[in-house]
């Protein structure tokens, strides 16, 4: 985390407190305005107009520097709030898991670093997909659709590794939008070919 050295801020503080001290003076048609204090203070000469609009402007930086200051410490407070939220859940997943995480109902095994596996997954979310004639002619123009039934003849337990090696093929390719290559992939016979496109 980047913090404003306090010396830095301090530093801006006495800054914008001397650009609260101004002394003018007029003489000739020419305003002399003093900014500052001591080695810090600076005299312009100008006419009163631009004088005064340089003021202004002097003023509005001030007060945008010191809303930043503010700001800044603001977020410092917030970033160190949220890093010690997030050591605060990683020390509680250390704990956890070195409790043996799957102490909990429903929890998975220790063991197991991935999700759920088919065993563990509810009937409902495995249940066979049985491409009709109307979905596998469908399957010859609509990727999704050519998706889903490929899965469904690799997912078989009788599949062949080509099946397999297509369904990785083509979801490559879906993936990264090559179409070509999709429809390649889908119709490939050979498992050399399809390991080369």
């Amino acid at each position: 985390m980047t913090k404003i050295a306090t010396h830095d801020a301090d530093r801006l503080a006495r800054r914008l407190d001397g650009l609260a001290r101004r002394r003018w003076s007029i003489s000739d048609g020419f305003a002399s305005l003093s900014l500052g204090i001591g080695e810090e203070e600076i005299t312009l000469y100008a006419r009163p107009a631009a004088a005064d609009a340089l003021l202004e402007t002097i003023t509005a930086a001030g007060a945008a520097l010191e809303d930043a200051r503010a700001e800044v410490a603001t977020l410092e407070k917030r970033v160190a709030t949220l890093e010690r939220e997030v050591a605060s859940a990683h020390e509680e997943a250390r704990t956890r898991a070195a409790r043996g995480g799957g102490a909990e109902r429903g929890a998975a095994p220790a063991g197991r670093k991935h999700g759920a596996s088919l065993e563990d997954l509810p009937a409902a979310l495995i249940a066979p997909f049985q491409p009709n004639a109307r979905t596998l002619a469908a399957a010859k123009e609509d990727p999704l659709i050519a998706l889903a039934v490929q899965a469904t003849k690799a997912m078989q337990d009788d599949a062949s590794e080509v099946e397999r090696a297509r369904l990785l093929a083509m979801a490559y390719a879906a993936s990264t939008g090559d179409l070509t290559r999709f429809w390649a992939a889908r119709t490939q016979r050979s498992a050399k070919k399809l390991a080369s496109s």
